[in-house]
């Protein structure tokens, strides 16, 4: 479950689904220039927007 005080970032580019933590970071800090590790969330949809991935740091870990 995400803090309430998490910022929520929506990627609009779409990602591929196959992608996991560290492809998806990599996406983050090469389209963003951001580190995933900054606290807030990022919201990555598949080409149809049916499918969603959320990238968080919790507890000193990445989730996804």
């Amino acid at each position: 479950m995400m803090p309430p005080f998490t910022l929520l970032q929506l990627v609009v580019e779409p990602a591929d689904m196959r992608l996991g933590i560290e492809g998806l970071s990599a996406k983050i800090h090469a389209r963003l220039q951001r580190s995933p590790v900054e606290g807030a969330a990022y919201a990555f949809r598949n080409q149809r927007s049916n499918r969603f991935k959320v990238l968080l740091r919790e507890n000193a870990a990445n989730c996804l």
